[in-house]
């Protein structure tokens, strides 16, 4: 069928203006084949599995313009032509999800319950794609060269897809949190380029697209990540970790919820300690003691204390603030201890 050469030529396609040129063919042929969206999303959501399953850095321009495509896909989902707004119409005209899309599954061909509610259509239709097509592109440790792991090559279309499915069902976006924290590397692989990124992603998606009631399973499922990375000797996966908690929009979510606020303290403050052993880089201790300052701020303010609001109070200033936290989380976690 022509939709799936469409795809492959996508899937094929190399950097430059060859695959600019296949992402725009594949672009039109969603739109003018009606009759094969189906069959296109599901040979999309075939040939980025098969990326993940082998990825290459070759291959790489034609997975980023496959996630493109995948992208304006999600956000066209439910936005058919005979159920949207002028205004809808005129805005979709105008963005990367300008392809009105039905109710079809991205990765198979079965029809979506058409008496079932928008909502539980759209999570039939979102959730294999985060499962079985997302987050497994987060997954490969190879590096592309001595600097760039091979993520960093498609990294940024994917996670713009994977913000924009969270987006259409917030439902989700624990379970994309619990995956970006399966994707950490372990061990000896704990220093891996990739590890930057896949906070960047966490943050991303704790900032803004959490919904309140899902904010204590969210930081549950990477606070034992983001606590591995703190303590670490790694420099650079210590810093990503801790520049989490410089974001004003992560602090004002631990604020939101005291039980929150708990869990963070009870995870972060031994690693951000890490015994009371100053850090050989200097720069990383004052991310340290800065970090200490704002969380023991935020946690305290959650859990009705005043905390230690100097970055520069030094190492007294922190261990003072310990017994603090220690006491917000027994009191916040008391009725479902947590054992970081």
């Amino acid at each position: 069928m022509l939709g799936r050469s469409l795809v492959r030529a996508l899937a094929g396609s190399r950097a430059g203006e060859h695959a600019r040129a296949a992402e725009a063919t594949l672009r039109w042929g969603y739109h003018a084949l009606r009759s094969q969206r189906a069959h296109i999303r599901s040979v999309l959501g075939a040939e980025l599995k098969q990326y993940a399953a082998e990825p290459s850095e070759r291959g790489a321009p034609g997975a980023v313009g496959m996630l493109r495509v995948v992208r304006s896909i999600v956000l066209g989902l439910g936005l058919g032509a005979d159920t949207r707004t002028a205004s809808e119409e005129s805005s979709a005209s105008a963005s990367a999800s300008a392809f009105p899309s039905s109710s079809l599954s991205l990765t198979t061909d079965a029809d979506a319950d058409p008496d079932g509610s928008g909502a539980a259509q759209m999570e039939r239709v979102l959730v294999p794609l985060l499962r079985d097509v997302l987050m497994p592109l987060y997954l490969p440790l190879a590096m592309a060269n001595e600097l760039t792991p091979l993520l960093g090559l498609y990294h940024r279309d994917l996670a713009r897809a994977l913000m924009a499915t969270c987006d259409r069902c917030p439902g989700l976006c624990v379970e994309a949190l619990a995956g970006l924290a399966n994707a950490m590397p372990e061990g000896k692989q704990g220093a891996s380029k990739k590890v930057p990124l896949l906070f960047r992603s966490m943050e991303t998606l704790l900032t803004h697209r959490v919904p309140p009631s899902s904010l204590e399973a969210a930081f549950r499922a990477v606070l034992p990540s983001l606590a591995i990375a703190v303590g670490s000797d790694h420099a650079s996966s210590q810093q990503r970790a801790l520049q989490v908690f410089s974001n004003e929009g992560v602090m004002d979510r631990i604020r939101e919820q005291p039980r929150v606020a708990g869990l963070v303290a009870r995870f972060i403050l031994p690693s951000l300690l890490q015994g009371g052993r100053p850090s050989w880089d200097k720069g990383a201790s004052q991310m340290r003691r800065a970090a200490a300052a704002a969380l023991t701020d935020a946690c305290g303010v959650a859990v009705g204390y005043r905390g230690v609001t100097s970055a520069s109070g030094g190492d007294d200033a922190i261990a003072a603030s310990r017994a603090m936290w220690m006491d917000a989380a027994r009191r916040s976690c008391a009725q479902t201890p947590v054992v970081p």
